[in-house]
């Protein structure tokens, strides 16, 4: 909100780099000069895609608020991966993956509890059809994509895995074009080529 979609974008296209970064500072880490050439590919097109598809919108009034909040974001995912990488190795990935959301959940109650919002975030759950809904996204995102992540954190290094998980918005490419009827832009169609060629250069790494 206080950046604006465009930087904001750019700025979580920084996490792959920092949890690099920290990784072989912390884990010690050593990815062939491929692989990281692999991650910088990677990083660059995701960036390259995320800046293409996002509005530029009104310009924000705080910017430096923005910077300062994202940055610590983007330390934050970092340590969040270098955490359950440590984790991830001396517990099954289904035990950590309950582990994260129930410290998740503790933290949304105590606080929605201390701003008194709990009603209010609970109120439209009571719908039958959205909380189908909710529950069917639960289900696909926290079992098909966050244990699976932790999955891959486990068996390969926290800087691949980083990267790789920050492919997301990649998938959601065709999706839009079949489901939504959109048209991609050259250069979206160019940084998604850079992104899979970072990719690739990664496997091969």
């Amino acid at each position: 909100m206080r950046l604006g979609p465009r930087r904001a974008s750019l700025m979580g296209a920084l996490n792959p780099v920092a949890i690099a970064v920290s990784a072989a500072v912390v884990l010690g880490e050593r990815p062939t000069a491929g692989v990281w050439a692999g991650i910088a590919a990677t990083t660059i097109g995701v960036g390259w895609v995320l800046w293409e598809r996002s509005s530029a919108g009104r310009v924000p009034e705080d910017r430096v608020s923005g910077i300062r909040f994202g940055l610590l974001s983007v330390l934050c995912t970092a340590g969040a991966v270098l955490l359950a990488k440590v984790g991830v190795a001396s517990v099954p990935t289904v035990h950590a993956t309950w582990i994260r959301l129930l410290a998740g959940s503790a933290g949304l109650l105590f606080y929605g509890a201390a701003r008194s919002e709990l009603g209010v975030w609970v109120t439209p759950l009571r719908e039958p059809a959205l909380l189908a809904k909710v529950t069917g996204v639960v289900l696909v995102v926290v079992f098909g994509g966050f244990w699976l992540s932790l999955v891959a954190l486990k068996h390969i290094d926290a800087a691949i895995a980083g990267t790789l998980n920050a492919t997301g918005p990649l998938f959601i490419l065709p999706m839009s074009v079949h489901f939504m009827k959109e048209k991609l832009s050259l250069p979206v169609i160019l940084g998604t080529g850079v992104a899979v060629a970072g990719v690739g250069m990664i496997l091969h790494g």
